[in-house]
C-alpha cells in the first residue's frame, strides 16, 4: 500500500461513494430500500473509522447526485435514480468478501487529515464529481468525462456509452473515469 506521503488519492473518491453503497447491498440486494444513515457508519466497511471519515464519504455520495434523504423518514437516506445505475455497477463486488475487506482496508489506510489537505484531492473535489467509472463499463449519466491518470484525458460520453480504454495507465494502475463538475 502506498504511504499517506505519495498516496494520490485517485480510487478514493470511488472508495468513498462504494463504502455508501455497500449497505445498501447488505439491507436489499436490488437497492430499492432506503436505510438509516447509521447502517453507513457501522457497515462492515466504514465500522470503526472516525465519524469524518464517513462524513466525507457520505457527502460525496451526495454531492454527487447519487443519494438523497427520504422525507418521511427522518435518518434515513435511499438512492436517486443516478445512485442506483452506479450501484448496479458495483453491486456484485459487494458479494466478494476479498472486495469488501479491500475496500474496508483501504479506507481503513487513509490519513483523513492528509487526505484534505493534499492538493490532489481538493483538486478532484473543484473539478469533479466522486462519481466514477471504469473502461468498458456503460456511462451512467451524460457528460463531461476525465481521466487524470491518462494525463487528464476528457471526453463527452453519452448515457450508455461505453467508457474509453485503456483499462490501466503506464503504470499498471487503474484508471478511473470521473464526471466532471459543469
Amino acid at each position: 500500500m502506498k504511504s499517506a506521503v505519495l498516496r494520490d488519492y485517485e480510487s478514493t473518491p470511488d472508495d468513498l461513494v462504494r463504502a455508501v453503497l455497500y449497505p445498501f447491498c447488505m439491507a436489499d440486494y436490488d437497492g430499492d430500500e432506503a436505510i438509516r444513515v447509521s447502517a453507513v457508519r457501522t457497515s462492515d466497511v466504514l465500522d470503526g473509522r472516525r465519524v469524518e471519515l464517513v462524513n466525507e464519504a457520505l457527502s460525496a455520495a451526495q454531492e454527487a447526485g447519487l443519494i438523497e434523504q427520504v422525507e418521511d423518514r427522518p435518518g434515513a437516506i435511499a438512492m436517486t435514480l443516478l445512485g442506483k445505475k452506479k450501484f448496479l455497477l458495483v453491486r456484485d463486488d459487494f458479494l466478494d468478501d476479498e472486495v469488501v475487506v479491500q475496500l474496508r482496508d483501504e479506507l481503513k489506510g487513509i490519513d483523513l487529515y492528509a487526505m484534505l489537505e493534499s492538493q490532489a484531492y481538493r483538486h478532484h473535489k473543484q473539478t469533479c464529481t466522486a462519481l466514477a467509472v471504469f473502461p468498458e463499463q456503460p456511462c451512467p449519466v451524460s457528460g463531461r468525462w476525465v481521466a487524470r491518470r491518462l494525463d487528464q484525458r476528457q471526453c463527452a460520453l453519452r448515457e450508455g456509452d461505453p467508457v474509453p480504454l485503456p483499462e490501466l495507465d503506464e503504470n499498471d494502475d487503474p484508471v478511473f473515469w470521473y464526471l466532471m463538475k459543469t
